[in-house]
C-alpha cells in the first residue's frame, strides 16, 4: 500500500480501505476491475486501487481528470457497463424519497457488484453523531457540513437497503467496521487537533498509528459503518473473515483514545484560563505603555509651558509698572472730575425736588380718575344685572315655549291615533304647525344670537366704559325694543297655538 495513504485522517482511511479490501478479496488473480465511484470527485479510490480503472461521477466539480458530472439517481452510464459500482457514505446525503432510485441506478449500471458503504441508523450510531455535533458546536464553535446533512436527511435503514438490493437480483452481505467506542473519541480528537495548528503534526501521527496498527482489528460491535455488498448475476460474495483480522484489541487500545481525549480537554480548559489571563495581562501592559508614553509627552509639554510662563511673567511685570504710573495720572484726573461732578449733583438734586412735586400732583389726579371709574363701573354692573334678569326671563319663556310645543305634539299624536280617517286634514294642519314651529325656532335663534352679541358688547363696553357710555345706552334702548318685539311675537305665537288648538278641538268634535 502507498505509504502516503497511512497519513490520511483515520475516518477517511477506514472508509476507503474497507471497500478496497472487499474488492481485493473478490479479485481473482491479477484481474483488473472497472469501477464507478458515485460521488467520488476526490478520486481517492484510485490511490487505494491503482491497478483498476476507476471512473468518477459527482454533482460537484473538481480538478480530477475524467470526472463526469451527474446525479447518482440518474447515472449517465449504460446498463452493466462496469464491474462494480461503489458509493461512500452516500445515502445520508440523499433525500429519503430519492434513495430507492439511487440504489436502483447503482444496480442497473453494475455488472457484478454494488457496494454502498456508510453509517446506517441504529440507536448507538445516532447518539454518537449527536454527541459529535454537540462537541463541535459547544467546544469548537463550528458546524460540520456532512454531519448536519446526516441530521437533516436522516440516516438510512440498513435492512431497507439490503431488501431493495435483494429485490433487484442481488445476494447481499453486510460487513461492519469502526467500533463506536473508539470511533467517537478518535473523531473528537481528530477535529480538535485539526483546529489547533501546533497539534496537527501529532494528529498525523495519531492517524498513521490507527491506520497501520488498529484498522484491521477495529470491527467490534457496535460499529459506526457497514459496507453493504450486493453480488449480481452469480458473482461471488466477499468473505468478511478474510478481510478483517480475527484478533481482538486489548482493552487498553480501546480506552487509550478516550483517555487521551480527556487529557486534551483538561489541558484545553487550563489553556483557556491561561490564555484569558495572558490576554488580560497583555492589555494591562499595553495600557501602562500608553500611559507612560502619555506621561512623557505631558512632562515635555509642562517643561515648555514653564519656559513660556517665565517669559509671560517677565512681560507682565513690565506691563504692571507701566500701569502703576498710568494709574497715578488717572487718579489725579479723577479727583478733578469728582469736584466738577459735585456741582452737577447739586443741580440735579434741585431738579429732583421739582419733579417730586409734579409726581404728587399727577398722583392726586390719578386717584380722582380712579374714583370716577369705580362709580361708572358700579353703574354698569347694575345695568348688567338687569340685563341678566331679563335674559333669565327670556330663557324661562323659551322653556315654556318648548314645553308647550312638546305638549302640542303629544296632543297631535293622540289625535292621529283616535281619528285615523282624518289623517290627511291633520297632516295639513301639522305641516302648517311645523312651519310655525320653524319660524319660532328661527326667531328664538335670532333672539339667542342677539343676546350673545349684547353680552359680548356689554363685556367690551365694561372695559371701555369711559369712552363708549353713550353708545351702550343706545344699544340698551335697541335691546329693549328687540325684547318688546320678541314679547309681541311670543304673544302672537301663543294666540296662534290657541287658535290651532281650538281648530283641532273642532275637528275632533266633527
Amino acid at each position: 500500500m502507498n505509504e502516503d495513504l497511512l497519513d490520511l485522517p483515520f475516518d477517511q482511511f477506514q472508509r476507503y480501505r474497507l471497500v478496497a479490501d472487499v474488492l481485493d478479496e473478490l479479485r481473482v488473480g491479477r484481474r483488473r476491475f472497472t469501477i464507478l465511484d458515485v460521488g467520488g470527485r476526490t478520486a481517492l479510490l484510485r490511490r487505494f486501487l491503482p491497478r483498476d480503472r476507476v471512473q468518477i461521477v459527482d454533482l460537484e466539480t473538481s480538478e480530477e481528470p475524467g470526472l463526469v458530472l451527474g446525479d447518482g439517481a440518474d447515472l449517465p452510464f449504460g446498463t452493466g457497463s462496469v464491474d462494480a459500482v461503489v458509493a461512500f457514505d452516500p445515502l445520508e446525503h440523499v433525500p429519503k424519497r430519492r434513495r430507492p432510485r439511487f440504489i436502483r441506478e447503482c444496480s442497473r449500471v453494475a455488472r457484478r457488484w454494488v457496494i454502498i458503504a456508510g453509517p446506517y441508523r441504529t440507536g448507538p450510531v445516532q447518539r454518537a453523531e449527536r454527541l459529535l455535533r454537540e462537541f463541535l458546536n459547544d467546544k469548537l464553535e463550528t458546524e460540520h457540513r456532512y454531519l448536519e446533512e446526516h441530521h437533516t436527511h436522516g440516516l438510512p435503514v440498513r435492512g431497507d437497503v439490503e431488501r431493495q438490493l435483494h429485490k433487484l437480483g442481488g445476494r447481499v452481505v453486510s460487513i461492519g467496521h469502526a467500533s463506536l467506542p473508539r470511533w467517537l473519541p478518535l473523531m473528537m480528537l481528530s477535529m480538535y487537533m485539526d483546529r489547533d495548528a501546533p497539534l496537527r503534526g501529532i494528529a498525523r501521527q495519531l492517524h498513521r498509528f490507527y491506520n497501520e496498527l488498529i484498522y484491521s482489528h477495529d470491527h467490534e460491535a457496535p460499529v459506526y459503518r457497514h459496507a453493504v455488498v450486493s453480488a449480481l448475476d452469480g458473482a461471488p460474495l466477499p468473505d468478511a473473515e478474510a478481510i478483517l483480522s480475527d484478533g481482538v484489541l486489548e482493552r487498553e487500545a480501546v480506552a487509550a483514545p478516550t483517555h487521551l481525549l480527556g487529557e486534551l480537554l483538561s489541558f484545553d480548559a487550563q489553556r483557556d484560563v491561561v490564555e484569558g489571563e495572558w490576554g488580560r495581562l497583555t492589555e494591562v501592559i499595553e495600557g501602562l505603555k500608553a500611559d507612560l508614553k502619555g506621561h512623557r509627552g505631558s512632562l515635555a509639554e509642562i517643561t515648555d509651558l514653564r519656559v513660556e510662563q517665565d517669559a509671560v511673567i517677565e512681560d507682565l511685570e513690565g506691563e504692571f509698572e507701566a500701569i502703576r504710573r498710568e494709574l497715578a495720572l488717572v487718579r489725579g484726573e479723577a479727583e478733578r472730575e469728582s469736584e466738577e461732578q459735585g456741582a452737577v449733583i447739586a443741580t440735579l438734586e434741585a431738579d429732583l425736588t421739582g419733579h417730586r412735586e409734579s409726581v404728587t400732583e399727577a398722583t392726586t389726579e390719578l386717584e380722582r380718575a380712579r374714583e370716577e371709574t369705580r362709580s361708572e363701573r358700579e353703574i354698569l354692573e347694575a345695568d348688567l344685572a338687569e340685563h341678566a334678569e331679563l335674559i333669565e326671563e327670556l330663557r324661562a319663556l323659551h322653556t315654556a315655549e318648548i314645553e308647550g310645543k312638546q305638549a302640542l305634539e303629544e296632543q297631535l299624536v293622540a289625535s292621529f291615533e283616535e281619528h285615523a280617517r282624518e289623517r290627511e286634514t291633520l297632516a295639513g294642519d301639522l305641516a302648517e304647525h311645523g312651519e310655525l314651529v320653524e319660524e319660532l325656532r328661527l326667531l328664538h335663534t335670532a333672539e339667542i344670537e342677539g343676546k350673545q352679541a349684547l353680552e359680548e358688547q356689554l363685556a367690551a363696553n365694561a372695559e371701555e366704559h369711559t369712552l363708549e357710555r353713550e353708545t351702550l345706552a343706545g344699544d340698551l334702548a335697541e335691546h329693549g325694543e328687540l325684547v318688546e318685539e320678541l314679547r309681541l311675537l311670543h304673544t302672537a305665537e301663543i294666540e296662534g297655538k290657541q287658535a290651532l288648538e281650538e281648530q283641532l278641538a273642532a275637528n275632533a268634535e266633527e
